[in-house]
């Protein structure tokens, strides 16, 4: 760890002293880290929001499927049933 941490700070401590490696450096590092926050976030409120559909509710519409005993649901097909 101590070695990576090492490689490291000498690859920032070059991006510093050459402002061109610098400015890419500050332009890239957000434009690669957003799409992964973006899909962090979308997925954590997939998780957040299908926590919320009560049991007897499809999953893929929210259909009601109270009484249904054949597992899959009437109005969109699927069988996606908690």
């Amino acid at each position: 760890m101590g070695v990576l941490y090492l490689a490291w700070w000498l690859e920032i401590r070059n991006i510093l002293a050459d402002p061109i490696g610098w400015t890419a450096a500050v332009l890239l590092i957000p434009l690669l880290l957003t799409p992964l926050f973006g899909y962090l976030w979308s997925e954590m409120y997939v998780q957040w929001y299908n926590g919320r559909i009560p049991g007897h509710y499809c999953r893929t519409c929210g259909y009601d499927l109270t009484g249904n005993l054949s597992g899959t649901c009437p109005e969109c097909g699927t069988g996606r049933i908690r």
